[in-house]
């Protein structure tokens, strides 16, 4: 796959029946990506996203959009048994929700965001819709406190 985009219409269409890891490669991606729940993932074969490099700063997901379109970079919708690694989410244009990162929505469990950087003046990651935030992990490596919205 040569985006995480494209990784992730995949993985929403044909599911998984194994563990899976992508590697992204170094670049600025613009794209807002929805992952919806994963046929197959589970505890055992669970999906990663992480930089090829070992280092979120040279893989960067962006939105630039910051009036229309998306109100995320990420969106997870009833998403279970993803994790993303080493990979910075930015968002500087926008007002109110259009600053947000990632959204979780409708249960998605189980999922984490280790070394990450978030940047935005908006919300970090934004928690609804009946949601459990106790499965859901976060370890930031951002100098500036990661906002989480309840």
């Amino acid at each position: 796959f040569t985006t995480p985009k494209d990784a992730i219409y995949y993985l929403n269409d044909a599911g998984i029946t194994c563990a899976v890891t992508f590697n992204i490669r170094n670049g600025i991606y613009i794209e807002a990506d929805t992952l919806y729940q994963i046929a197959g993932a589970s505890a055992i074969n669970n999906i990663t996203f992480q930089s090829e490099a070992g280092d979120s700063s040279l893989v960067k997901i962006s939105q630039t959009d910051g009036f229309t379109g998306a109100d995320y970079v990420l969106k997870l919708i009833g998403t279970d048994f993803v994790n993303f690694k080493k990979i910075t989410f930015e968002r500087i244009t926008g007002v109110g929700y259009y600053l947000n990162l990632a959204a979780l929505v409708n249960m998605s469990t189980n999922n984490s965001f280790t070394n990450c950087a978030f940047t935005t003046s908006g919300t970090g990651i934004h928690f609804a819709n009946n949601n459990i935030y106790s499965a859901n992990y976060i370890n930031s490596k951002a100098s500036k406190p990661l906002f989480l919205q309840v």
